[in-house]
């Protein structure tokens, strides 16, 4: 199943109008939250879950508009790749978000993912701040409480909620529309309830020099996402070919651009992360080229119906064989590509193309631990309406080709065999996705061995 994101965002925004929406904040002001998502248990006690801490350069705040580069540094149930961790903020005159995603922890639960947008630092317009004014903002409405301390802040204390009852409480500076604190109540999966809960935990002025130098290490990094051609909030970590080599010529100069600040710690996963991926490329071309132009490996495997196969009579067609560790939950997207490989097979198997997804589980060895296999992969056929065949691997065959997984790598494995039974293609990883072909460097690779 789809994972369905759900989460109460709040979008704190710049009021031109009222006196006291003037911030003291001065460009060059940094600004550090800190905060945790936390999973409510039925007795309501917050279980630990995620740690956060949220960095904000202020490069301008006006009347007309306001912009902050920002850098999440997230701890605990899933992370974003480096790549997705910083970002630049900006806040217009009609008092909303403009241009790129603001921040946001990526968060693991038991139903795949989830994107929990974090809160600006400054508060929707609204009527000048006194015990008991109210208004509205998209479904939500709010309430002044009254002033209240958070620590040593002195707060107005604000109550939102909708139709469905309270959401959020924040907590904002009595003389500006500063965040000083804020909770909200954040859904995720079938519905799970989590709590955020950020603080303001330093504030302080950068000199000009720190100023200036720090400006110029964002811009930096926001200039080399452009040049990797990324979509925003991408998942997934991997780097393709031509972006690796992209970053393997930019990371060495923004290391010596960037030597202090909170940018250096950012700079050292990414180049570690270089370092990594790119022995892992390396490895996989070498497991690659091992299988090319070989027979297929000679094992016999089960299939769902309990039959079974044997792997040497692959010959006379044209087969796809499509290894995938997907379990029925959670189910993730793209669930290793099998709808798209649906797609292919439907397109093909009139010209004899034959098409088997692959089951790969330890499970399937274990007497104890078989059904329970077999039947998660029953669900994922009938979810996925999959009529290709499918068969069950309990690691023999995958390990006979060489598994990815032993390289770091992550299933799928496609391997297209051709009519003398001989490796044409292997490839880890799900593919890009074109829009009229689907799996398209799949599909041409279908193609050739047709001809």
């Amino acid at each position: 199943m789809l994972t369905r994101v759900v989460c109460c965002a709040l979008i704190l925004v710049l009021s031109p109008v009222p006196l006291w929406a003037q911030t003291r904040l001065e460009p060059g002001a940094v600004l550090v939250y800190q905060g945790t998502v936390q999973k409510r248990d039925r007795d309501d006690s917050p279980a630990p879950t995620k740690q956060f801490e949220l960095t904000l350069l202020v490069r301008e705040v006006t009347a007309s508009g306001s912009q902050f580069d920002w850098l999440v540094d997230e701890q605990g149930a899933g992370a974003w790749p480096w790549i997705e961790r910083f970002g630049r903020l900006s806040l217009n005159a009609d008092r909303k978000p403009v241009g790129a995603a603001g921040p946001a922890v990526l968060m693991d639960h038991a139903l795949g993912k989830s994107v929990v947008p974090i809160h600006a630092p400054l508060l929707a317009g609204g009527p000048a701040l006194v015990a008991g004014a109210t208004w509205s903002e998209g479904d939500m409405n709010y309430t002044v409480d009254a002033k209240r301390k958070f620590g040593e802040q002195e707060t107005w204390r604000i109550e939102g909620a909708n139709n469905y009852g309270p959401r959020r409480t924040v907590w904002i500076d009595v003389e500006s529309p500063l965040v000083i604190a804020a909770e909200d109540r954040v859904f995720m999966g079938q519905g799970t309830e989590y709590q955020l809960q950020m603080r303001l935990a330093s504030r302080n002025q950068l000199s000009n020099d720190e100023r200036t130098a720090t400006e110029a290490g964002f811009a930096a990094l926001l200039d080399l996402r452009e040049q990797l051609k990324r979509p925003a909030r991408t998942q997934s970590p991997d780097w393709r070919p031509e972006q690796r080599e992209l970053l393997k010529q930019a990371i060495p100069g923004l290391a010596k651009q960037i030597t202090t600040g909170p940018l250096v710690r950012l700079l050292r996963v990414a180049s570690s992360d270089l370092d990594s991926q790119s022995s892992r490329a390396d490895a996989l071309a070498e497991l690659k080229q091992r299988n090319l132009g070989k027979p297929m490996v000679n094992v016999t495997v089960p299939t769902l119906s309990g039959d079974a196969l044997d792997a040497s009579q692959l010959k006379d067609k044209v087969t796809v064989l499509h290894f995938w560790d997907y379990r029925d939950a959670p189910l993730k997207e793209p669930y290793g590509q099998v709808g798209y490989v649906e797609f292919l097979y439907a397109r093909h198997k009139a010209a004899g193309v034959q098409v088997y997804g692959v089951a790969v589980d330890g499970r399937f060895k274990e007497e104890d631990q078989r059904r329970g296999a077999i039947t998660g992969v029953r669900k994922l056929k009938s979810f996925m309406n999959l009529t290709y065949p499918l068969l069950l691997d309990g690691g023999e065959w995958i390990s006979k080709l060489g598994d990815p997984r032993t390289v770091g790598a992550e299933l799928p494995l496609f391997v297209v065999v051709d009519q003398a039974g001989k490796i044409a293609h292997f490839h880890v990883g799900t593919y890009d996705v074109d829009q009229q072909d689907g799996l398209k460097e799949l599909d041409a690779a279908v193609k050739k061995l047709l001809k």
